[in-house]
């Protein structure tokens, strides 16, 4: 872990986990990750810092509520029998 200059504050022995897992454990930024994802979902609609409240539906579109109160349709199609 670093501070906010950079500068290494506390760091973690990770030797054990990788040689529990035989070299499969890798460490990822999470800036890296996000960026993987949304790149991979470019058209899919992102919504930082809410969560999923409510599903619903409205006929045959659902309807997501978040924790902000908005609520998105999103471009999916929900079959109910």
């Amino acid at each position: 872990m670093v501070d906010a200059d950079g500068t290494e504050v506390a760091g973690l022995d990770m030797r054990p986990v990788r040689e529990m897992l035989n070299g499969r454990f890798i460490t990822l930024a999470r800036a890296d990750l996000a960026d993987a994802l949304l790149s991979a979902c470019q058209d899919v609609p992102t919504h930082f810092g809410v969560s999923i409240v409510g599903i619903g539906r409205d006929g045959q579109e659902a309807i997501v509520t978040l924790s902000d109160q908005r609520q998105e349709c999103p471009a999916i199609r929900v079959e109910m029998s």
